[in-house]
């Protein structure tokens, strides 16, 4: 009974194909944020979270303003369009998006319809900064603005 049991999982786990794995520096970044955002959920009072707030903030300045991000992985969110501009968003994890604006015209939107939401993609650009309107939002979801310079699905 035991090999039988072992025998089936053996065939199920062959027909599944594993998630694209994130890049060390990706993996690295996307824990450290929801970290910040678990631990700033599960305070008690006001002062304990502004502690995590101006420590996370300062992990974005020196760790993602500016920053590479070369082949990262994530989960295409949405692609929205209105009034003439596109805009595509990819989740990291529960709590970390990254998030793009184009013109509707652009040629890089041509790559965008081609993809399908909730699919797996690898892309690559520049995190120009962290777009949230309070602390609270940029600690618990922080939301960076990417300039894509490629896309494409898993």
């Amino acid at each position: 009974m035991r090999l039988s049991i072992i025998a089936v999982a053996l065939v199920l786990l062959a027909g599944c194909t594993p998630a694209p794995q994130m890049p060390a520096d990706e993996h690295e970044i996307v824990r450290k944020l929801d970290d910040f955002s678990a631990k700033y959920e599960q305070t008690q009072n006001g002062v304990q979270q502004d502690a995590i707030a101006v420590s996370q903030a300062k992990f974005i300045k020196s760790h993602m303003v500016g920053r590479v991000a070369r082949n990262w992985v994530g989960t295409l969110k949405s692609i929205d369009s209105m009034f003439g501009t596109v805009f595509v968003k990819i989740t990291l994890s529960d709590a970390v998006t990254v998030e793009q604006q184009f013109d509707q015209k652009a040629p890089f939107v041509k790559k965008l319809a081609a993809l399908r939401v909730g699919s797996t993609v690898r892309f690559s650009g520049q995190i120009t900064h962290e777009g949230s309107l309070t602390s609270s939002g940029r600690t618990e979801n922080p939301e960076f603005y990417i300039k894509l310079a490629s896309i494409r699905e898993q």
